[in-house]
C-alpha cells in the first residue's frame, strides 16, 4: 500500500507538469521515476535494491531488481523543496554536517518513513567516501542486506582479478537474495541493452559538439538519471527518443540574432537542484550554452558481450576519477577541444570529495587552453545558506569575463 506522505504527494504531483517538459526522454524518464517513487517501492519493496552512482545497474536488471540509486533520491527530494527537513532529521540523529547532503537527505526520508528503508543494497566502495557508512547504517538500523565491492585505486591485472572475484560473490548474493539462479543469457541480454542504449547516447555527444540544440542545464538536471536505466529495454527507449528529438531539433531553434554572443560551457559536477531557475539564468540571460556536463560522460568501453563479468570489470574499474591524473589530464583537454568550450563552471559540492578534491587539475587545463574557469561554491540538495543573489553575481561576473576580448 503507497504510503501518503508528503515526498509521495508531491511526486505525484510531478505528473501534472511532465507534458510541460521539453524533452520527450525526460518526459519518459521521469514518469518511470514518478512510479518508482510512488507504487513500486511500496508495493514490492524486495524489488527494490539501493545502490551508487558508479555502481553498474546491468546487473541488477539481469536478476529482476530495480535499482534505486541514493543520490537520484536525494535530488528528487531538493527538486520538490524536502531536502532540508530529511537532512534535519539526519543531523539531529547525530550524522555529521560534513557528511554528504545526499545522502542526509536519504537517511533522512528513511528514517521519517517517507521512503520504505533499503531491503537490499549493493555498492562500489567508489567514488563517493560516504556510499560505504550509508550501507552501513542501513544494515545495522534496519536489517538491510548489503554488499559492496571495494574498489582498488589502479586498473592492472591483480586489480583486475581482485574485483572480478568480487562481482562473481555479487552474483551468487543476488541468487541468494532472489532465489533465483542469474542466467548468462539474461546478464548477456542486459549489456546488450546497455549498448544500444550507449550508442544513442555517444551519437547525442557528437550533436552537441555542434550548435546548442537545447538548454543543456536539462540534461545535467534530468537526464543523468537515465543511465540507470542501462540495461533494461525502456534504457534503450529514452535513449533514442533524446537521440531522434535533436536529429528533429537541428533547425536550432533556440538560436537567434545572438547566436554569435553564445558562450559553451563545460559543467563539472551537478548543480543546485532545489535552484532551476539559476541554471535557467545562466542559459537564457546570460546565453552561456552548457554544452557538455562531466557527469554525463560515457566513461566506459562497449561491453564484450561474450565476456559478460570481465566487461563490469571493465566498466567499474575504467572510471576517469581513479588511476593516474595524466588519463584525467587527456580526457579534460580533449573534451574542452572537441566541445569547443569557451568557460568551465566547477560546481564545488559542499561534502564532496572525490570531485572538487581535482579542481586543481581542471584550472590548471583550463589555462592552458586560455579558457576562463571559475568554482562556484554550494550545495547541490541543501539549500541552507544558498544566496541566489549572490550566486548570479558571480555568474554575471563570469559572463563579462567570457566576452573580453
Amino acid at each position: 500500500m503507497r504510503n501518503r506522505n508528503e515526498f509521495t504527494q508531491r511526486m505525484t504531483l510531478v505528473k501534472a507538469v511532465v507534458p510541460r517538459l521539453e524533452l520527450d526522454a525526460v518526459k519518459k524518464l521521469v514518469k518511470n521515476q514518478i512510479d518508482i517513487f510512488t507504487e513500486i517501492i511500496w508495493k514490492e519493496p524486495e524489488k527494490a535494491i539501493w545502490t551508487n552512482m558508479v555502481m553498474p545497474v546491468e546487473i541488477f536488471y539481469a536478476a529482476g531488481l530495480v535499482p534505486i540509486n541514493m543520490e537520484l533520491v536525494s535530488g528528487w527530494l531538493a527538486t520538490l523543496g524536502l531536502s532540508q527537513k530529511y537532512i534535519i532529521e539526519s543531523e539531529s540523529m547525530g550524522f555529521s554536517p560534513t557528511l554528504c547532503s545526499y545522502h542526509k537527505a536519504a537517511l533522512g526520508a528513511c528514517e521519517k518513513g517517507d521512503l520504505p528503508f533499503p531491503r537490499a543494497a549493493a555498492i562500489t566502495s567508489h567514488l563517493c567516501d560516504g556510499g560505504n557508512g550509508v550501507v552501513n547504517h542501513f544494515r545495522n538500523r534496519f536489517g538491510t542486506l548489503s554488499f559492496t565491492i571495494n574498489m582498488p585505486y589502479r586498473n592492472n591485472d591483480l586489480h583486475f582479478n581482485y574485483v572480478l572475484e568480487q562481482y562473481k560473490n555479487l552474483v551468487k548474493w543476488l541468487e541468494d537474495y532472489t532465489g533465483v539462479k542469474l542466467s548468462r543469457e539474461r546478464l548477456r541480454r542486459a549489456l546488450e541493452l546497455s549498448n544500444i542504449a550507449r550508442e544513442y547516447w555517444l551519437k547525442v555527444f557528437e550533436m552537441r559538439k555542434g550548435e546548442p540544440l537545447f538548454y543543456g542545464h536539462l540534461a545535467l538536471r534530468n537526464l543523468f538519471g537515465a543511465t540507470f536505466l542501462f540495461g533494461s529495454e525502456l534504457g534503450v527507449e529514452v535513449a533514442k527518443l533524446y537521440y531522434q528529438q535533436l536529429c528533429n531539433m537541428k533547425s536550432d531553434r533556440l538560436s537567434n540574432s545572438r547566436k554569435s554572443r553564445q558562450k559553451r560551457i563545460l559543467w563539472i559536477h551537478f548543480a543546485p537542484l532545489y535552484a532551476n531557475e539559476l541554471m535557467e539564468y545562466l542559459e537564457e540571460h546570460l546565453n552561456c550554452r552548457i554544452v557538455f556536463d562531466i557527469t554525463g560522460y560515457i566513461y566506459w568501453p562497449e561491453y564484450d558481450l561474450e565476456k559478460p563479468m570481465e566487461s563490469l570489470v571493465n566498466r567499474t574499474l575504467s572510471h576517469f576519477y581513479m588511476g593516474e591524473a595524466l588519463e584525467r589530464k587527456k580526457l579534460y583537454s580533449s573534451l574542452m577541444e572537441e566541445f569547443k568550450i569557451d568557460g568551465v563552471i566547477h560546481f564545488m559540492h559542499n561534502g564532496c570529495r572525490s570531485i572538487p578534491g581535482w579542481s586543481w587539475q581542471v584550472r590548471q587545463i583550463a589555462n592552458e587552453h586560455n579558457i576562463p574557469y571559475m568554482e562556484l561554491s554550494g550545495d547541490c540538495v541543501d539549500p541552507r545558506g544558498f544566496s541566489e543573489e549572490q550566486m548570479r553575481l558571480r555568474l554575471e561576473a563570469f559572463s563579462e569575463a567570457l566576452r573580453r576580448d
